[in-house]
């Protein structure tokens, strides 16, 4: 028997939670295969566009932002000094801090929104997925 199992795995950060209905947690990486050590990321006076940007080349990630964004932040300076942090979490703060999300479009790519419901709306159709299981009993798989 097949059986089909949707993912949400919608403007979660870097530690990637996945919600498969009905609503089992599921802990997926940033990016399949990669630990992440931990650093210390220091942006003074920096383009919040440059600094997500870089902290995305260094996960090796294409990152993609959404117009509303670039229209909004093309001017905004920041500056973060996060000590003994992985990049994931280090994105994943900046975000935050700032009111932004990201959607993950596939394995490798990202786009940075505006985190408000419009913008969630807009993004929603990248973040479900459906898998297929062939041969399992719906209590294993959770």
């Amino acid at each position: 028997m097949i059986r089909a199992v949707q993912i949400n795995m919608m403007f979660l950060m870097p530690s990637l939670v996945a919600f498969i209905q009905p609503q089992i947690k599921v802990q997926m990486p940033a990016i399949p295969g990669r630990k992440f050590s931990r650093t210390d990321v220091i942006y003074r006076e920096t383009n919040i566009l440059t600094a997500i940007e870089q902290l995305a080349q260094m996960m090796k990630l294409n990152v993609m932002f959404d117009q509303m964004v670039v229209n909004q932040m093309k001017m905004l300076k920041i500056t973060v000094e996060l000590r003994d942090v992985t990049y994931p979490r280090a994105l994943e703060m900046i975000l935050k801090t700032n009111g932004l999300m990201y959607a993950q479009l596939d394995g490798r790519t990202i786009v940075v929104a505006s985190d408000n419901p419009q913008q969630r709306m807009k993004y929603e159709p990248f973040a479900f997925r459906t898998f297929y299981i062939k041969n399992a009993n719906i209590d294993e798989v959770k």
